[in-house]
């Protein structure tokens, strides 16, 4: 939805998950309904990519991203030396002229990609340090538990560590999602602390205060979003553009969604997984303010 909402910017261009888009290449899914090679906007940019590297190619391109994406390479970003070779020689310049060829393809100033990849964020902050910017956004960790318990009910499976797993018992799942949570949370955190061109954002403060958020993002990247604030504001249907990776609201009828928070967990999560996460959580939870420190109400 953030990934999304973003893209209404007429600066700005959302292109999904991309990783996760590219890791289904050729197969990879626009919102426009066709794969990434027949879909027009993509389609023109994987063209002149291959054009540039006809030896490596989108193919070889998505196994580069496929080996930065996993979490455990987060030490070796950290420690450039413990990287191959390949990662500055190849990876490097080919990340610069494919976010290249979608901005002159888009006309944006800014691309969005919302990979959940801190290894390759890391690496791509310190790497580009004039060209990134990172904005960690931060739900509340019982409205994410929520989010997968519905998914759990409805007999889906468990992404953790990006594999799916099953189960007869929630438990382990939520218990799992609560130490997941604190970790990532930690390391996003203490990388905004490190990077002056990272910002956090709380997911609830959005939903509160639409306008306002935007409007501290917005200083943040150095544009005005109040037009988009406004349109929001409104309750004006947004536009789906063309992102190839992520949830399935990119597949909206239409292309079109309009901002609706989610806000119900307080009213559905059961209070024994409430005081789980309360339990496996709690410093973060705290820490973020949505135990006693500032007003979460929306």
């Amino acid at each position: 939805m953030f990934d999304l909402l973003l893209g209404n910017h007429e600066q700005i261009f959302s292109c999904g998950q991309l990783a996760e888009g590219l890791a289904n290449y050729p197969d990879d899914l626009c919102s426009c309904q066709q794969s990434g090679s027949d879909c027009e906007f993509w389609g023109d940019v994987y063209r002149r990519f291959e054009e540039k590297y006809p030896e490596q190619g989108i193919a070889e391109y998505r196994r580069m991203l496929q080996y930065l994406t996993v979490f455990y390479r987060l030490p070796q970003t950290v420690i450039s030396w413990l990287l191959p070779r390949w990662v500055k020689e190849h990876y490097e310049p080919m990340t610069r002229d494919f976010f290249g060829l979608v901005a002159d393809k888009s006309g944006c100033q800014y691309i969005v990609d919302s990979s959940k990849d801190f290894a390759r964020a890391w690496y791509l902050l310190k790497t580009f340090p004039r060209q990134v910017k990172m904005i960690h956004l931060v739900r509340d960790g019982r409205g994410v538990l929520w989010s997968h318990l519905r998914f759990f009910r409805q007999g889906k499976p468990f992404m953790f560590l990006r594999r799916n797993y099953r189960g007869k018992r929630a438990w382990p799942i939520m218990a799992a999602e609560s130490i997941g949570w604190s970790i990532s949370n930690w390391i996003g955190t203490l990388m905004a602390a490190l990077h002056s061109q990272m910002i956090v954002v709380r997911y609830e403060d959005l939903v509160r205060d639409p306008a306002g958020e935007l409007q501290r993002i917005g200083k943040f990247l150095d544009l005005d979003m109040s037009a988009l604030g406004k349109r929001i504001a409104d309750g004006d249907e947004l536009e789906i553009e063309h992102p190839i990776g992520g949830n399935r609201m990119r597949f909206s009828e239409n292309r079109r969604f309009r901002f609706r928070p989610d806000i119900n967990w307080p009213q559905n999560l059961p209070r024994t997984y409430v005081w789980l996460f309360t339990l496996l959580a709690f410093p973060l939870n705290w820490w973020y303010g949505y135990i006693g420190r500032k007003s979460t109400k929306v």
